[in-house]
């Protein structure tokens, strides 16, 4: 990474910020025209990833949250485009 402080440590990477599954199901219900489903799963385990460390010692600073994915994914949908395939290495 160029970034000699970074040299033996684990870094989490995601969003800029957490959220809740159910304000995403009513966004996704929203933006589709789709019904939220709810139920209850006995267990559940909430939680959170902090990326502080990666922000202060890397200067990771991601933008596009979970609701621009949403957006991206839906206007990608309602263009008629067509995902490539992609295969999973992991």
């Amino acid at each position: 990474m160029g970034n000699k402080a970074s040299i033996g440590r684990a870094f989490n990477i995601s969003g800029p910020s957490p959220f809740s599954y159910d304000v995403l199901a009513k966004y996704v219900s929203q933006k589709m025209g789709l019904p939220v489903v709810e139920f209850e799963f006995g267990d559940f385990h909430d939680f959170s990833i902090n990326i502080s460390l990666a922000r202060s010692v890397i200067g990771y600073d991601p933008k596009y949250d979970i609701f621009a994915i949403v957006d991206d994914a839906v206007a990608f949908r309602e263009s008629g485009k067509i995902r490539s395939e992609m295969k999973y290495i992991g």
